[in-house]
């Protein structure tokens, strides 16, 4: 059985043990239903135009395929903010990714810090 709280991931790993992970900070959310989920900060397509969005979290960014061709949209529960690059232009620039092509997040921009493990009996 797995158990969370917000900063914290219970596993049981056997013969009666059970394995605690602190993070530094938030790993987990509520869900609508009251239940703790686990962040997921990873990039994913929404819909056939490029544009991401954060796969799992409170809060939401919206990244459009090119930047200036759309609002970056940033939500939570039902409220939200839309912003634009003053002087942004919906033209592609070179070395930026085309759209719908992974992004690697550095992982040290995804996790502040490592988790601390511990280990209890049953």
């Amino acid at each position: 059985m797995e158990r969370r709280t917000e900063d914290s991931r219970t596993f049981d790993v056997g013969d009666g043990v059970k394995e605690t992970v602190f993070y530094d900070g938030a790993a987990n959310y509520r869900d609508a239903a009251g239940r703790w989920q686990p962040i997921d900060p990873s990039l994913v397509p929404v819909g056939r135009g490029g544009a991401l969005r954060t796969k799992a979290g409170p809060v939401s960014v919206e990244l459009p395929a090119v930047v200036g061709a759309a609002p970056v949209r940033v939500s939570s529960g039902d409220a939200s903010v839309a912003f634009t690059l003053r002087g942004a232009k919906a033209v592609p620039q070179p070395g930026v990714p085309a759209a719908g092509a992974a992004l690697d997040v550095p992982e040290e921009v995804q996790r502040s810090a490592p988790p601390t493990r511990t280990l209890c009996p049953g």
